[in-house]
């Protein structure tokens, strides 16, 4: 098995692998995009010539400047999984975050995902916070300043473009953020909110998607 990092070259097997792995299509060229700019840093797993694994990572900023490593993809081939090679591809992801300062390294994860929690769990993560991804699709709303608590996030990953929402998460963030996400020709508005918080996000054309919970590492 070898591991390394994935270039241009790589963008039609990880297209592949996200389609088998989640069931929807995913744009190669876009792919290409990202792994051509750095956008996201993805660690490869090649079984002689043929891709069976990928796992993909980039940085954020919370909004106090802290430094995190998103642990964003990780999917392994159906005919490879058991051996590891989930555990060694966050492995070196987590290495790539340290080598970008990142002070916390994270990832979201599907309950119920037992091979992804062993996965991070054998990496040193610990499950946190329990919660609920919202998604909407960006909007030509009004400009609507949000609370200096609110965080607003340009991400750019693997398989869509969009707006995170992070700390104040009232109807003026969320309107900011569609309409951001408009401006800027991006396609998705996410955020993750604890349970018990949902009125706005359903008020503002927010669908729901899963339950998750946050696994995390500090350094």
């Amino acid at each position: 098995m070898e591991f390394r990092l994935a270039n241009e070259t790589h963008a039609e097997g990880v297209a592949a692998l996200i389609s088998l792995t989640w069931g929807n299509a995913a744009d190669a060229q876009w792919i290409s995009t990202i792994l051509r700019h750095n956008t996201n840093i993805v660690w490869i797993a090649l079984d002689y010539d043929d891709m069976v694994g990928f796992c993909a990572g980039f940085v954020t900023t919370d909004r106090f400047g802290t430094l995190r490593w998103e642990i964003d993809l990780l999917a392994v081939h159906p005919s490879t999984r058991s051996r590891g090679i989930g555990r060694q591809l966050v492995s070196r992801s987590i290495q790539t975050g340290r080598d970008h300062n990142a002070v916390i390294q994270r990832a979201l994860i599907a309950i119920g995902n037992i091979a992804s929690e062993r996965c991070f769990a054998a990496n040193g993560f610990t499950a946190e916070q329990q919660c609920e991804l919202w998604v909407a699709a960006p909007s030509a709303r009004e400009i609507v300043q949000p609370a200096a608590a609110t965080h607003l996030i340009r991400v750019e990953t693997l398989t869509y473009r969009g707006i995170w929402v992070e700390g104040n998460m009232d109807a003026a963030a969320l309107k900011a953020a569609q309409e951001r996400a408009h401006a800027e020709g991006l396609n998705t508005v996410g955020m993750v909110i604890p349970t018990y918080v949902h009125n706005e996000a359903q008020s503002l054309g927010f669908t729901h998607i899963d339950s998750y919970q946050w696994w995390v590492l500090e350094h």
